[in-house]
């Protein structure tokens, strides 16, 4: 979801100078409004990091460091899916829920090989390379 609205007016600054602090409160205040709208369900995660020490509840959870941020998306379930099969009984099948984990991770533009199986070998070898731990539900 884009907050660019949130400077459809643009930010003058405070009182004892400067941008950053009005900047905050009003990205802040205009992202709890648009959450509020548009409902969060949706969403897979949503946190902030930053030099700011005051707590932004409206960009989500606050993480120490980008690099919490990009990773937080694998370490905690964005939902739950219905697929876990507890009985396959042809009149009484039933299904156990689990949480569900996402992650992304982003290919380097040079190691794009195309389309197709090539593109897969490539995917392959990456991930190799930089997974350091398999995916999957801690359970």
């Amino acid at each position: 979801m884009s907050y660019a609205a949130a400077f459809e007016k643009p930010v003058t600054p405070s009182n004892h100078g400067g941008f950053a602090e009005i900047s905050r409160t009003r990205l802040t205040e205009y992202a709890q409004a648009a959450n509020t709208l548009m409902g969060t369900a949706p969403l897979i995660s949503s946190g902030w990091a930053s030099l700011e020490t005051k707590d932004l509840t409206g960009l989500g959870r606050r993480h120490g460091s980008f690099q919490d941020l990009i990773t937080e998306d694998a370490t905690h379930p964005s939902g739950e899916v219905n697929d876990q099969p507890l009985s396959f009984h042809p009149r009484h099948r039933a299904y156990r829920a689990r949480p569900l984990y996402r992650r992304t991770l982003h290919l380097p533009a040079h190691q794009f090989a195309g389309l197709g199986t090539a593109q897969l070998t490539a995917l392959d070898a990456y991930l190799r390379e930089h997974l350091n731990q398999p995916e999957g539900s801690p359970q």
